[in-house]
This record gives C-alpha cells, sequence and structure tokens, in this order.
C-alpha cells in the first residue's frame, strides 16, 4: 500500500486519503480562543513560597514516587546523586557517583544510575538504588537500550557496544530483572545490532539490515527478516516496526516481519515516533497522524516546536506560545498565547508552563493524562526548567538555584 502524506498542495483523491483536518486551522481560531480561556482558572492568584532551598550544582531533576532526585557534578570526577522527599524537601540521602558524565533514570518508583554511557575507554554499567537509602540494590555491567529502564519487570541492557545514544550497537544484549539484577536471558549477534524497543518487543537491526525481533519479558524470538541497510533510522509503533530510509517509510509486522504499508514523502522526515496509539511524522512543518498498522491517515497538525508527549496528550511550543491536544484524534485542548514550556525529566505526565504577569511569573500545571490546565500560582521569576509531584513543583532558576514550591 503507498499512501503520499504531502500536505503542500493539491492531488487527485486518488493519491492520497483526504486530509480531514488539514483545513481547520483557520475557522477554528476563534475556538481556540474560547478553549484557552475555559481551560485556564483566571481567579487571583497567591504568591508562593518557597518550601526549601537546595543546595547549587543541580545538573538533572527527575522523580520518582515520594520523591525527587537531583544529579550534581563538575564535569569531570566529582558527582553525586541525593534524593529529596516531595514533602518538605529534605535531603534523604546522598551518593557519590564515579565519573565522568554519569545519569540518573527513573522508571516508576525505581532509580538507575548509569555510568560511562559514552566513554570508550570504559564500558557502560547500571546501578540500580534502593530509593530509601540510596545503596545500590543490584549492580550489571552494560548500557540502558535507549535510555529505558524497565518495561514490563525486564532492563534490557546492551553489552560489548560501539557508539553512543541511538547510534549505539552491541553484539550481546541481556534482559536482567528490575527488581534484583537478575540474568532472565542473554542474546548474542554474529554482528552488531542496534536495538529499538518497544513496550513488550524489540527488534535488533544490522548494518546490512538483518533483523530479528524478540519478546522483552522472555527474549524469546518472534521472526528473522530484511529491512532496508544502514543509513536508516527505525522505530516502533504499536505492534509495527518503521525503517525511514531518506523519504522512504517502510513498516513491517513484529511477529512475521513481512512488509506492511509504505510511503514516499516529499523529503526525508524531520521526526517519525511514535505518539500515544499512532505513529507521527514531521514533515515541512506539519506533524501527520496515521494508523501504524495500515497508514490510514488521522489527523495533521503545524508542527510544534519543543514537545512533550505524554500518555494522552502531548504539549508543545508553537510561534506565539503553547498548544496542548490529544493524541487519539488531534483535537486542541488548550492554545495559549505567550506561555512557555519548562519541562525537566523524560515521560511525564505532568508539565510546568509560565508567562510573565506584570512583576512576576505565573505558573500553570498541564496534566498530559488528563488533558487539563491548572493555574497554581506566580513566582518571583522565570525558571528554566520544573519537575512536579504530589502538590509541589521543584524549579531550577537561570542562576542554577533549586527550590521547592507548594502547588
Amino acid at each position: 500500500m503507498l499512501i503520499d502524506l504531502d500536505t503542500a498542495g493539491p492531488a487527485a483523491p486518488a493519491d492520497r486519503p483526504p486530509a480531514r483536518h488539514a483545513r481547520r486551522w483557520w475557522g477554528a481560531a476563534l475556538a481556540l480562543a474560547v478553549v484557552a480561556l475555559a481551560t485556564l482558572d483566571l481567579r487571583p492568584l497567591p504568591d508562593l513560597r518557597p518550601i526549601a532551598l537546595l543546595p547549587p550544582g543541580t545538573m538533572r531533576i527527575v522523580t520518582a514516587g515520594d520523591a525527587f532526585y537531583v544529579l550534581r557534578g563538575n564535569g569531570s570526577l566529582a558527582w553525586n546523586v541525593s534524593a529529596y522527599a516531595w514533602r518538605d524537601g529534605t535531603e534523604r540521602w546522598r551518593r557519590p557517583l564515579a565519573g565522568p558524565d554519569p545519569d540518573v533514570v527513573t522508571a516508576g518508583a525505581a532509580v538507575y544510575v548509569t555510568h560511562q554511557q559514552c566513554d570508550p575507554q570504559h564500558a557502560p554499567s547500571v546501578d540500580r538504588l534502593d530509593p530509601a537509602t540510596g545503596r545500590p540494590a543490584w549492580q550489571a555491567p552494560g548500557a540502558l537500550v535507549a535510555g529505558r529502564a524497565a518495561t514490563g519487570g525486564v532492563v534490557l541492557l546492551a553489552r560489548d557496544t560501539t557508539g553512543c545514544g541511538p547510534a549505539r550497537s552491541a553484539t550481546e544484549l541481556a534482559g536482567v530483572a528490575h527488581t534484583d539484577g537478575s540474568p532472565q536471558w542473554t542474546l548474542h549477534f554474529p554482528q552488531p545490532r542496534t536495538i529499538t524497543a518497544a513496550g513488550d518487543w524489540f527488534a535488533a537491526i544490522a548494518a546490512d539490515g538483518t533483523t530479528d525481533t524478540y519478546t522483552t519479558a522472555t527474549g524469546t524470538h518472534l521472526a528473522s527478516g530484511t529491512v532496508p541497510p544502514s543509513g536508516t533510522a527505525a522505530v516502533t509503533a504499536g505492534d509495527v516496526l518503521v525503517v525511514v530510509t531518506g523519504r522512504r517509510l517502510s513498516t513491517f509486522d513484529r511477529s512475521t516481519l513481512t512488509p506492511g504499508w509504505a510511503s514516499d514523502l516529499n523529503t526525508a522526515p524531520s521526526t517519525v515516533e511514535s505518539c500515544g496509539p499512532l505513529l507521527c511524522i514531521t514533515e515541512n512543518a506539519v506533524v501527520t497522524a496515521v494508523d501504524p498498522l495500515v497508514g490510514e491517515l488521522r489527523w495533521q497538525h503545524p508542527a510544534l516546536g519543543r514537545s512533550v508527549p505524554g500518555p494522552s496528550y502531548v504539549i508543545g511550543t508553537t510561534d506565539t506560545g503553547v498548544r496542548l491536544f490529544a493524541w487519539s484524534d488531534g483535537r486542541i485542548i488548550a492554545d495559549l498565547p505567550h506561555w512557555q514550556l519548562r519541562p525537566a525529566g523524560t515521560g511525564p505526565t505532568e508539565v510546568a508552563l509560565q508567562h510573565e504577569d506584570r512583576d512576576r511569573v505565573t505558573v500553570a500545571l498541564a496534566d498530559l493524562t488528563t488533558g487539563t490546565v491548572r493555574t497554581v500560582g506566580r513566582l518571583p521569576g522565570f525558571q528554566t526548567s520544573c519537575i512536579t509531584g504530589p502538590h509541589r513543583l521543584a524549579c531550577i532558576d537561570p542562576t542554577g538555584t533549586t527550590r521547592l514550591w507548594p502547588t
């Protein structure tokens, strides 16, 4: 099945499915204004007072359960990670880390520290820390695949690796139990593979296009096949492996690796990613969402700038402010001129927004599970990044100072 996702000009109906939502932006301007006003609470807001002031030097801040975690360091060997209670900002523990460039990752209530992720002189390794004490619950060699932690109770660790980040390849892949780090399975590849992981399955792709798919929980082999070779990008969306070669998109079923639908775009897409239950393709400043199984067009939007995807909604920047819309149908929930996005960390379900309000800054929280936006109060100045917790907000300001605020 060949689908042209061109949005630059008209074409015959036979060339592509009708873009049912592509022309609704101008006619919806008044509706957007109503949505924005109805979404925000316009009552007088309190001036928030900080609950706690944290030590300086914050380089990364993430959250898990009833605590948040701060990574500090000087860029070489002196690093540490500290745990703070969301309730009052009390420091629970502090653990020194070996540099250079460790990182802290959370998944659910689990806390992981990675070491030597991109150091060609040392093999990478991962510690899972006890949230109560900061001591290692277990340690294991390898790099977290695509920065992921536990999925379905199993952590994927790439070993004997080359490269870094999405370009990392490995000749050995291990699945370990997230509870105690015990080995669940190990795979060995005759040639280096890049790993593209979904929720309960993953694909291992070699430079020549040789590909195998496996279950995450048990490492059970699902299928073998060939996809377009190196120089491509690959993502997973539902039960489909999507391979991008230049401006060509090709899809393959995870259980058989038989080819599915394909599409030739006008240009190479800037991004192709899973967006909720759909596949989102950004090309020529337009994001197109399609059903990953059959390629059917669901909706189109002007592309967002910086964006934060959530479980059911996505929020991102526009030329004038911030926009929140639903993954499922592209429905715009809020269009907020003059607001700024201030997220920190990855995989959040709630993100902070801010805009200047005379001599202070108004802060709001957008919930990416329910699609609601709630104003919470005013701060004395702009923040560079924030994370949210139970009735709390932890923000870093332009001077590098980190404070805990009530919400």
